[in-house]
């Protein structure tokens, strides 16, 4: 089993794919266990989430990506004079995939140089019109980045997937507006991708899209509006890894070959409108607050007052309440916190306001430049 990204797509060789900034010693005791595991033929483990020494991942078959992969490749409507810029990790889903699109179209991958300890949306622009890039994937947060610095997009760029969260209809407008053609995307690490992305030059309605279903899955809802996938693509196994025992229990969670997600959704017309994902969900008063809401709002009030700190909505317990929203800013100054205040809590309800602010060195973000909210 290997642990390098260099993967032969037709080879019965397994994979293990790690964050290069995971601690070493669990790394190494990540991958002893996985070894040990019973055999998995032409299969990658991905991590998706771990604590207190109990760790998820993800085993998905090749042909399983690929499945995805050529999906996409049809609704991107690719060719194999594409050129792909890939600025996502190679030991996420997101950056993987990217790989796979361009085996299959025998298209050129071009990897995003990083020049510093972060990304820099200017570079990456830069970068792009150098190497005339036709398509790219990025997350809510780095268009974020692209629209706070009025970067335009190059002349090449045919699309630009957007997954991994969600991203902000006034964010997704301004972007439109410097001729990035996004399509919003809904994916997952257990799907091998996306599951459902924008329809192709959705981009020159006035309308935020919604997401339209790929044509290697069907979707349906259960009885609490969870989502529910079908199809080839999706994972083998969960492998729940005990490093303390050196142990690994596979888990397959699929049902009649479907896969019941915790993201609550709402379809029109079996395009999907909404995503809600459960993780996002706290109880005010006896009122359930979706954070990504939240996280929405502020991203568009940072935009409206030119905010350039980082900063981040998390939790807090209270005896009242249940719950109460704090932010962090990362900060040693206060950077007019009074009117990013005001134009919060215009925007609102009442028992969603911030009721702390805290100044922080900085916000702990995942390799997807998500918040570990549990880490602030």
């Amino acid at each position: 089993m290997e642990t390098s990204d260099i993967i032969n797509w037709k080879s019965p060789q397994s994979h293990i794919l790690l964050n290069p900034r995971m601690p070493l010693k669990e790394s190494q005791a990540a991958i002893a266990v996985l070894k040990s595991t019973p055999p998995l033929p032409g299969h990658i483990w991905l991590s998706t989430s771990g604590s207190s020494g109990t760790f998820k991942f993800v085993a998905l078959s090749k042909k399983a990506i690929l499945i995805s992969a050529a999906a996409v490749n049809r609704h991107l409507e690719s060719h194999p004079s594409d050129i792909w810029m890939n600025a996502l990790p190679t030991f996420h889903i997101g950056g993987l995939s990217i790989l796979a699109r361009a085996y299959l179209k025998g298209e050129k991958v071009v990897k995003y140089i990083v020049s510093g300890e972060r990304w820099n949306p200017q570079q990456f622009a830069e970068q792009m019109v150098m190497a005339k890039v036709s398509l790219t994937a990025l997350v809510p947060t780095q268009i974020f980045d692209i629209v706070k610095e009025k970067i335009h997009a190059p002349a090449s760029l045919r699309a630009a997937v957007i997954g991994g969260g969600a991203l902000s209809e006034t964010v997704y407008e301004q972007a439109i507006n410097l001729g990035w053609k996004l399509l919003p995307s809904y994916g997952s690490t257990e799907c091998a991708s996306q599951v459902a992305t924008a329809p192709m030059y959705s981009w020159e309605n006035s309308c935020f899209p919604l997401l339209q279903p790929l044509d290697h899955v069907k979707i349906s809802l259960n009885n609490e509006s969870n989502l529910k996938i079908y199809g080839e693509s999706l994972l083998s196994y969960y492998g729940i890894l005990d490093l303390a025992k050196g142990a690994c229990r596979l888990q397959d969670p699929k049902i009649d070959g479907w896969l019941t997600t915790e993201d609550r959704v709402v379809l029109k017309n079996n395009y999907i409108q909404t995503v809600s994902r459960k993780g996002n969900f706290v109880k005010i008063g006896g009122e359930s607050v979706d954070l990504s809401r939240l996280d929405t709002i502020l991203d568009e009030v940072r935009l409206l007052l030119q905010n350039d700190n980082d900063m981040s909505i998390f939790t807090m317990p209270d005896d009242r309440l249940g719950h109460v929203i704090h932010l962090a800013i990362a900060s040693e100054n206060d950077v007019n916190t009074e009117a990013l205040l005001k134009k919060f809590h215009d925007r609102v309800h009442p028992y969603e306001r911030i009721r702390q602010v805290h100044y922080v060195n900085h916000i702990s973000r995942t390799s997807l430049n998500k918040v570990i909210r549990h880490q602030i």
